[in-house]
């Protein structure tokens, strides 16, 4: 924990709060005096780079490859061929559905998230991209609209970012990425341009979301800047946890799509 004066640890509600009153400290964890007068740790980021400028609250760190990480609650770890370390996901099931975890937000008020998530193409079957486009009665945010990565805030649910797993990079369907060249697919409405796709690869040493090893067809899908990082104005001040689902269409072994990195920060 760092060290800072107890007049900063008396006042400081907020990471901008402890910057404002101090602005030589560095990148640490810090406590912040909450509304009802007690203290909670937190780690607060004052210069990171693939966020963007300002001062930023981190609310989900987890690496499955560092040692002693572990799956968050609400989804389920299990190890894959081809990996050393374990990986998170939505439950085995032989059904499409979704599991959620949340992460709290520590009460503060916020209207930036920035974040990243790692994950690879895996089962038996291909990955469907966003499901809307073939099967409109799954065209809902509360459903499970993509194969892949939701992120979501509030109720009803409000889009921060989706991480979705497109079936080919070399073909125009409906179950390739919306950012395709020819793609047969769209983006629905509720998620918009505010996603990230990348056709599945049998190969474990190519992650989704990455940028690398992408097909002719998925060029634009793979030239956004700082892949896998996001930064997204939500255009209002909350406080609501954040929420992150692992989804699929149809059932383990057919679809899966495991993460094993998750970072998330506010501001």
């Amino acid at each position: 924990l760092t060290k800072v004066s107890q007049y900063v640890k008396s006042i400081a509600r907020s990471c901008q709060d402890v910057y404002n009153l101090d602005n030589t400290l560095s990148s640490g964890e810090y406590d912040i005096l909450s509304s009802d007068g007690t203290y909670f740790t937190v780690y607060c980021d004052f210069d990171i780079v693939e966020c963007g400028d300002g001062v930023w609250t981190r609310v989900a760190s987890i690496d499955m490859s560092r040692s002693g990480n572990t799956c968050p609650s609400g989804l389920t770890q299990y190890t894959i061929d081809g990996l050393s370390h374990p990986v998170c996901d939505r439950v085995h099931e032989p059904y499409g559905a979704c599991d959620s975890t949340f992460f709290s937000t520590y009460g503060i008020s916020y209207s930036h998230v920035c974040g990243r998530v790692r994950g690879y193409a895996y089962g038996i079957g291909g990955l469907d991209g966003i499901y809307p486009n073939h099967e409109s009665y799954i065209n809902s945010i509360d459903s499970y609209y993509v194969d892949g990565i939701s992120i979501t805030y509030g109720s009803p649910r409000n889009h921060i970012w989706t991480y979705a797993g497109g079936q080919t990079d070399d073909e125009s369907n409906y179950e390739d990425c919306p950012c395709n060249l020819d793609s047969l697919e769209v983006s629905p409405s509720y998620v918009g341009g505010d996603y990230y796709c990348e056709a599945g690869s049998s190969t474990l040493g190519d992650p989704l979301w990455d940028g690398q090893g992408c097909g002719n067809l998925e060029y634009p899908c793979c030239t956004y800047h700082n892949l896998p990082w996001f930064t997204k104005n939500l255009g209002e001040s909350t406080t609501d946890d954040i929420e992150l689902r692992a989804c699929t269409s149809e059932g383990y072994p057919d679809e899966a799509t495991p993460i094993d990195i998750i970072e998330l920060y506010i501001r």
